[in-house]
């Protein structure tokens, strides 16, 4: 599946409009590609694009004091076949507090603000689109804030594993463990006793 197809299956996939309305809305999309460690959105910029992952793997971050230093926190992944933005950035034009850079090398396609507002006018069901997509993205955002207050760390790398399997078998281990608040070696010894005593949730 070439990049503009998985853009157009993903469109497809709400069944809200025949294809020739979907080809209408991807032709308001840019294409890009992004090598390996290549900054989409720096902490501090504006986000003014919104990001659909065609192939790589995107990650989330932010610098954050501690221990004297600054250190990145990984935030969130994305997948290929999802969207990646700073929402409060992106809609009240504030400096984001999160930086996106690609985990690998990675195709996007993205629409820039002006363009969905366009959209808007010009194709009607965009909004409509674009309101079911930011639904799921508040559902996933749910979901990851209820496992990440877990206290016990085994259950909430379980958690974790159980509703986002692909993420755990493709994010680097170094930062799904600063996206669980823990250290890689913590990471580590919790999969060893996994192993040897089985899982902590059904």
């Amino acid at each position: 599946m070439t990049p503009s197809t998985l853009l157009e299956a993903y469109l497809n996939s709400y069944q809200l409009m025949p294809p020739s309305e979907v080809k209408e809305i991807t032709r308001y999309f840019k294409f890009a590609t992004f090598q390996k460690n290549q900054i989409l959105l720096a902490e501090g910029d504006i986000n003014n694009k919104f990001y659909f992952l065609a192939s790589g793997l995107l990650r989330e971050y932010s610098w954050v004091e501690q221990m004297d230093k600054t250190e990145p926190i990984s935030r969130w992944f994305t997948l290929p076949g999802r969207f990646s933005f700073a929402p409060d950035s992106f809609f009240n034009e504030r400096p984001s507090e999160i930086s996106i850079d690609a985990l690998k090398k990675s195709e996007v396609f993205y629409i820039e603000k002006e363009d969905l507002l366009r959209a808007y006018i010009e194709l009607p069901i965009s909004n409509t689109v674009c309101r079911i997509i930011l639904q799921e993205i508040l559902i996933q955002q749910e979901r990851i804030t209820s496992f990440l207050h877990i206290r016990n760390t085994q259950i909430r790398y379980e958690a974790f594993c159980k509703s986002f399997k692909e993420l755990d078998e493709q994010v680097p281990d170094k930062y799904k463990a600063s996206f669980l608040n823990m250290s890689p070696s913590e990471l580590s010894r919790i999969r060893r006793k996994i192993m040897e005593k089985g899982s902590l949730i059904s």
